[in-house]
């Protein structure tokens, strides 16, 4: 079977999503994430917070797929983009409802699903 070759696809500046090594120009993202490859050694948590557009995503994918490449970890990614805030409208006092079009739950309008409250 013949093998596909495509043609090399100059580099450029990306403005939405992760970056890629192979199509964005960018900088190493592992060497900025040692002091979290110390804490999940010790089984600790972390919080990687950053301004936008900072390569967060892409540090974290990238640290994804060095951790379960080293066969130590298996790493999921998961997002809550989807959850933010900016998504919810505040209105009388302490309820909290989705905005027009939002898919959320009946029980995220500060409904205590608890059983015996």
């Amino acid at each position: 079977m013949a093998k596909l070759v495509y043609p090399a696809v100059p580099k450029s500046f990306n403005t939405s999503g992760p970056c890629l090594p192979d199509r964005h120009p960018m900088l190493p993202p592992l060497p900025r994430m040692s002091e979290a490859q110390a804490l999940v050694e010790l089984g600790r948590y972390f919080v990687l917070r950053a301004p936008r557009r900072s390569g967060v995503t892409t540090s974290l994918l990238a640290f994804a797929r060095a951790l379960t490449a080293s066969g130590s970890y298996a790493a999921i990614y998961a997002s809550c983009e989807t959850a933010e805030a900016s998504s919810w409208t505040h209105s009388p006092p302490g309820a909290w409802r989705p905005s027009s079009g939002s898919s959320a739950p009946a029980t995220a309008i500060g409904q205590d699903t608890r059983p015996g409250r």
